[in-house]
């Protein structure tokens, strides 16, 4: 090792000179006229030997590394945020309308079915002129919390635009997406929130068919939207109307008693009094 030190010592001497030199290389690399440099570089340098030109050559792959690195993970960064809601969190509109378009190819591509659900909060505008916008903010990313909670992994939550959402849910039908629905206005009303105490949301469900593409099913949970809030609002409605969990369930096992059988399921005949 001593032997190696006297052979190189002007080397290592130079090393942090080295690392200096790479750098100002590096950055003129990528700037322009890094021929130039690199010849005045070599020419200040005669007694430079192999070993050196060894060094700042690792030293310059290893600086251009940390770069690109970074840059890739500045990249990555930009993005992450151009897809996402600065408040909530959760996709902003563009993203959510990207990730829906994508699902509707796969849900054709496979045959599978695909449903969105549509909601928002009631009464907000009187939550931010009574208690002012902070507290507005509080409310939605409350809600965007809670609701995430109860999402399944495959499913794609965003905000839409100001007080409103969108629930994707990738392969389910329209009762399921009812019963994720109905669940998800469960949670929001289930515990008051701090200032504004209990608030409740209203949905509408829409289900991709092959009449309607993605314009359209959004369409359709919007207009269901407007009709749980036309309805008393703190509901869910659908094409089949505003039922209660209790009027969900029953219509799911009816279904499900129709794709196993197929036949539909045995009405109880009333009651005449007889025995």
């Amino acid at each position: 090792m001593q032997r190696w030190y006297l052979e190189h010592r002007s080397g290592v001497r130079d090393l942090g000179a080295l690392i200096v030199a790479c750098t100002a290389c590096f950055g003129v690399i990528l700037y322009g006229g890094w021929g130039g440099y690199v010849m005045v570089l070599v020419r200040s340098h005669p007694d430079w030997h192999l070993l050196e030109w060894i060094l700042t050559l690792a030293i310059s792959s290893i600086l251009i590394a940390l770069f690109a690195w970074r840059r890739w993970h500045e990249a990555s960064g930009l993005l992450s945020d151009a897809g996402t809601d600065a408040l909530t969190g959760l996709y902003n509109r563009r993203k959510t309308l990207k990730v829906l378009e994508h699902e509707f190819d796969r849900s054709l591509r496979y045959g599978k079915p695909l449903s969105v659900v549509m909601f928002d909060v009631d009464h907000f505008k009187s939550v931010n002129d009574t208690y002012g916008h902070p507290v507005g903010d509080v409310v939605l990313t409350t809600i965007a919390r809670r609701t995430r909670r109860k999402m399944r992994t495959s499913d794609h939550l965003g905000r839409w635009g100001g007080e409103e959402f969108l629930l994707i849910c990738p392969e389910t039908d329209l009762f399921g997406a009812l019963r994720i629905a109905e669940r998800m206005r469960r949670t929001i009303r289930r515990r008051p929130m701090q200032a504004v105490g209990l608030v409740s949301a209203s949905f509408g469900v829409g289900t991709f068919s092959d009449q309607l593409d993605c314009k359209a099913v959004i369409a359709e949970a919007d207009r269901y939207l407007y009709e749980a809030k036309e309805q008393g609002r703190d509901c869910v409605v659908s094409r089949l109307g505003r039922a209660s969990p209790q009027q969900f369930m029953t219509s799911y096992v009816s279904r499900l008693t129709v794709v196993s059988t197929g036949e539909p399921p045995v009405k109880p005949r009333p009651s005449s009094g007889k025995r």
